[in-house]
């Protein structure tokens, strides 16, 4: 079970692109082989779809324990870390792709 951690600061920054964080979830829930690649410092890459059908470019890590600001979870969250697949996502970065990220992402469908 992936659990998303959203604050102003992660949401904010993928709005300044025009992506909205259940777009995001979405790309990251969804993620065909061979996403999540990383892309280096604990980082990992997705390329994918929306529930519309806009191609996306998602960022993410998935934070210590340490990392994480359990005061600013939901009910929801703090339920299902009970759960031992349990998998925190922090979104980084999230953008719209390019024309040349859609062909790439094309061919390797």
């Amino acid at each position: 079970m992936l659990i998303f951690l959203w604050d102003e600061g992660n949401a904010e920054h993928i709005g300044e692109h025009g992506v909205l964080p259940e777009d995001a979830e979405h790309v990251v829930r969804h993620a065909r082989s061979p996403y999540p690649e990383k892309i280096g410092d604990n980082k990992l890459r997705v390329w994918g779809r929306t529930r519309d059908g806009e191609y996306l470019q998602v960022d993410f890590v998935h934070p210590a324990d340490e990392e994480i600001g359990y005061e600013s979870l939901t009910p929801e969250a703090l339920s299902a870390m009970m759960d031992d697949d349990a998998l925190f996502v922090r979104v980084i970065h999230a953008m719209p792709m390019t024309d040349n990220m859609k062909r790439q992402f094309k061919r390797r469908a």
